[in-house]
């Protein structure tokens, strides 16, 4: 995740575009009569498709109410406004937490929110940051032990490049000595979700109702999310910090957006990385690390600050902000 909602909206735009464009290649290389029971196959699947992002939308517009109602009182995303309503910064929040290890010694972990695209400034701060543990956590779904090489980049660096942003991969030295992996293999993930009886386009059904129930209650409150023609007259302007001003409060709810992908007994994408990142934590706490930080993203971080309390023992400490998007253009990221 890590995994924001705008990730899995824009996943399932591309995936909307390719099948569209697959299909319409197909059939119009075919005889008319297949043609047409194409077409209606076609309609038939249309239709399917809209019951179930209505169903999913049903969904979550419940879960995202159960999530208002047990939201707790640490946010580690906020978007700021300045007196005119106006996104002025996305940040991500530090949050520190302390205890102690088997030996009595006091230990503090930090939960360092990541968005995976970013101004420039957001990572150099953070890489500031990271030389300060013993070890730093990171998530990286990969073979165990995977560090990526520096300068490459993501999959959201098309997407970093369009807002003027740049992309957590090329920016973050991976190969810092107290760099540890801290995150499921492909083939993990993977079986997981089988054994879950989970899958991609059930994730992407989800985020569909997602958006949909999302739209509902901002309309519910009086307030105005990102709409098409918003979008629009961002893109057709050129303003790369108006397009930002117009995306970020998608990241607004981050915790509650996550929790969609959650089911009774958690997710592969949540709950089981979780699980693992916490893990390798309790493997460097017991190899005598006493200042350890993860970093991964954000929206992880309501499940893994419950864990961290109930199975470490931990209590917060103290909670710090940094500017992932600074959207104001007297004083620009970069």
């Amino acid at each position: 995740m890590s995994r924001a909602r705008t990730t899995w909206l824009s996943l399932a735009t591309c995936l909307l575009t390719l099948s569209s464009a697959g299909m319409a290649s197909d059939l119009y290389a075919q005889p008319t009569p297949q043609r047409q029971d194409a077409t209606q196959a076609q309609q038939r699947d249309q239709q399917k498709a809209t019951a179930t992002a209505q169903a999913s939308q049903d969904t979550a517009t419940a879960q995202l109410a159960k999530a208002e109602q047990e939201k707790k009182s640490t946010a580690f995303v906020r978007l700021v406004r300045d007196k005119n309503g106006t996104p002025a910064s996305l940040d991500t929040a530090i949050t520190t937490y302390v205890g102690k290890n088997k030996q009595g010694q006091e230990i503090r972990v930090d939960l360092l929110g990541a968005i995976h695209i970013g101004d420039k400034s957001y990572y150099q701060e953070l890489s500031k940051r990271f030389k300060n543990y013993d070890a730093l956590l990171y998530e990286l779904v990969a073979p165990r032990g995977a560090r990526p090489g520096q300068d490459q980049e993501s999959m959201y660096g098309v997407i970093a490049r369009y807002l003027g942003l740049s992309d957590q991969l090329a920016n973050i030295d991976y190969s810092a000595e107290n760099f540890v992996h801290a995150d499921m293999s492909g083939d993990e993930f993977l079986k997981s979700m089988e054994e879950r009886g989970e899958s991609f386009i059930k994730m992407f059904f989800k985020a569909m109702g997602q958006a949909m129930a999302q739209q509902q209650r901002l309309a519910a409150e009086g307030k105005s999310g990102p709409n098409d023609f918003d979008l629009i007259m961002a893109m057709l302007s050129g303003d790369k910090t108006k397009l930002k001003q117009v995306i970020s409060p998608t990241f607004e709810d981050m915790e509650m957006s996550m929790a969609l992908f959650e089911g009774p007994e958690g997710s592969t994408i949540i709950t089981e990385r979780n699980q693992v990142a916490l893990k390798v934590l309790q493997e460097q706490i017991d190899q005598g690390k006493t200042k350890l930080g993860i970093f991964y993203g954000a929206g992880h971080f309501r499940d893994m600050e419950s864990r961290l309390m109930k199975d470490f023992n931990l209590k917060v400490e103290k909670q710090e902000w940094i500017k992932a998007w600074n959207m104001s253009s007297a004083t620009p990221g970069e």
